[in-house]
């Protein structure tokens, strides 16, 4: 329950194979929701969740839910910098306007 290390080193494995887009919908956050139940509340904890979800999203490519939760992020000592770095990256993306526009205008 507190790995949450290895479940975002899993999410960037499933990415490199491939695999992140192949997951159901409901696969790749009900791996998040399953390790998020079995947490106690500590901001260490609720940072290092919120990493992976914002790793998740930003792997499916929904960016402002991954900067959404990649701000939570942020400020914890051990996961801030992971945070901080994929931030930047979203924010390099040669495609910003998906980041800007508004899901309903997508083609």
């Amino acid at each position: 329950p507190k790995h949450f290390m290895a479940l975002s080193r899993l999410l960037d494995l499933l990415n490199c194979a491939g695999e992140i887009s192949a997951l159901p919908d409901s696969a790749g956050p009900k791996l998040i929701n399953t390790a998020a139940r079995a947490q106690p509340r500590g901001a260490s904890e609720l940072a290092g969740l919120a990493y992976c979800r914002g790793l998740y999203y930003y792997l499916c490519n929904d960016m402002r839910e991954a900067l959404h939760n990649l701000n939570h992020a942020r400020r914890d000592g051990e996961w801030g910098q992971r945070a901080l770095e994929l931030m930047v990256k979203v924010y390099m993306e040669p495609l910003l306007d998906a980041l800007w526009s508004d899901r309903s205008d997508a083609p």
